[in-house]
């Protein structure tokens, strides 16, 4: 994402895999916690602003924590259903039996722990009857873009964005057939859960 004087241009790949099968049967490791209020962060080094927080615990997300002792190391949400991406401003339209996996981090001090592997295992297992699971990967990633890869995931769209404040021109081309399509994003007109 380029931001030229509040003007925001970027692109993200957009990923899908259908749940015909299991992508994870193993047990949650005990230091991944199903997060439910801000209190269980401590001292917040994952940067988690409190009220979206709050109000994304609220709305059918589920933030995953993989802690050493009460030291979050890294994170990972799911949202059931549909949600506005407010960042580039794109709507992920969705039924409430498809996940959208989002805000994947791992602290710098705690890479190579496989604290990604503990996270994704623990997300897996906890969504196992979804339907489908979506993603929004930035074509820079290269480490997530071969992560989606190996998992089953497969690239099906990709966006191209301009945005000014709340408005946003959209334009999103499908990966199998090349079609491109255009619309404008006024904020969330479709009165969706902000992520």
């Amino acid at each position: 994402m380029v931001n030229l004087f509040g003007i925001k241009v970027g692109s993200y790949l957009y990923y899908e895999r259908c749940n015909s099968e299991q992508l994870s049967d193993q047990p949650i490791d005990n230091s991944v916690k199903v997060v439910t209020n801000f209190e269980q962060l401590k001292d917040n080094k994952l940067g988690i602003q409190q009220n979206i927080m709050e109000n994304l615990l609220q709305n059918n997300s589920d933030l995953f924590v993989c802690f050493e002792g009460d030291v979050p190391l890294g994170m990972m949400w799911g949202h059931s259903g549909s949600c506005y991406v407010r960042g580039p401003g794109i709507p992920i339209i969705q039924g409430k039996d498809s996940v959208y996996w989002f805000w994947i981090f791992t602290l710098p001090e705690a890479r190579g722990k496989n604290i990604f592997k503990r996270l994704k295992n623990a997300f897996f297992t906890h969504y196992k009857d979804s339907r489908c699971f979506t993603a929004l990967v930035e074509p820079s990633n290269s480490i997530m873009r071969s992560e989606m890869d190996k998992i089953g995931f497969k690239e099906t769209k990709q966006y191209y964005y301009v945005k000014l404040s709340n408005t946003a021109l959209i334009i999103e081309q499908s990966c199998r057939t090349k079609k491109i399509n255009f619309h404008i994003e006024m904020g969330n007109q479709h009165n969706l859960v902000l992520i």
